[in-house]
């Protein structure tokens, strides 16, 4: 799999990726998102994810997610595949609506993990990232 290529950010400002999850089946439609940045300024809507990245609990590893079983899956981010893993992905399977894109901030997602100095920047905005969402969700599996 080739390097996601993250939206980037506006330089100079306090900015944020937001995952928008679009609507589909529980099981059946597999999850398709785009990533957009947005800045603090721009007052976005959305909500905090806070969740363990591995399972919290083992016997969840057996729970089929968009027919896999892996310990990382596969979602579509802006027309990419994206990996993550298998705990987020049962999370947004629960979050997801039928209905109606879900707006979500994901650490693992939203920040390009492979990249130090952003990696340390967005770290220190968790402060403002956090109370400004509509709500936290915290999922633990």
């Amino acid at each position: 799999m080739e390097p996601f290529a993250y939206p980037p950010l506006p330089p100079g400002k306090d900015a944020i990726r937001i995952l928008n999850i679009e609507p589909g089946d529980f099981y059946d439609d597999p999850i398709v998102c785009t990533l957009t940045s947005v800045t603090f300024m721009s007052k976005p809507r959305y909500l905090a994810l806070s969740y363990t990245w591995d399972d919290a609990f083992p016997h969840n590893q057996s729970l089929p997610t968009n027919k896999s079983m892996t310990s990382v899956d596969p979602i579509t981010i802006n027309g990419q595949p994206f990996a993550i893993h298998h705990n987020l992905h049962l999370c947004l399977l629960h979050l997801r609506s039928k209905t109606a894109p879900l707006p979500l901030w994901v650490d693992a997602v939203c920040i390009n993990q492979a990249d130090a100095d952003e990696r340390n920047a967005q770290v220190a905005l968790m402060s403002f990232i956090y109370p400004r969402a509509q709500a936290v969700v915290a999922w633990l599996g």
